[in-house]
């Protein structure tokens, strides 16, 4: 409580800008890549608060390149590149076809 922001750990720091968004009781939380630069266990506390969130009725849009956590959590995915929507669906669906190759990336 009594430690500065710019002092906490990437982990800590995401917790923060989540916490500070959700003071306003949003209906809608829009994250650029919040596991960016954390470690594998701060991103599953990232990704399990995320669905805990959701679950409580606020809606998320996700954008992250962690294809494989986004999809474990996601109701809907998009692929996006170079600005052009190249698949939207379901999650399973987006695994499926980045797996196959048919995106070619």
């Amino acid at each position: 409580m009594k430690q500065k922001a710019g002092l906490l750990s990437g982990g800590e720091r995401q917790m923060l800008a989540i916490g500070r968004a959700l003071i306003s009781s949003p209906n809608l939380v829009l994250l650029d890549e919040p596991s960016s630069g954390l470690d594998v266990g701060k991103q599953a506390v990232i990704f399990d608060k995320l669905v805990e969130l959701n679950k409580n009725g606020i809606g998320i849009l996700l954008v992250e390149q962690n294809v494989e956590k986004a999809t474990k959590i996601a109701n809907r995915a998009y692929l996006m590149s170079s600005g052009n929507i190249k698949f939207g669906g379901e999650p399973a669906q987006l695994t499926k076809a980045l797996l196959s190759g048919v995106f070619g990336e």
